[in-house]
């Protein structure tokens, strides 16, 4: 794998995802910023 993307939430807390900040937290970076559910993206290959 060279990287791991995911789909986060904003604001509602029932949402599956889990929350933007901590994703961004661990290294992610948005990839297609969305109202509700932004990709998220954390690239592996160095």
């Amino acid at each position: 794998m060279r990287a791991v993307e995911t789909f986060a939430r904003k604001g509602n807390a029932e949402n599956p995802s889990g929350p933007v900040e901590f994703y961004l937290r661990h290294g992610f970076t948005v990839q297609r910023d969305d109202p509700e559910f932004p990709l998220l993206r954390l690239d592996l290959a160095h």
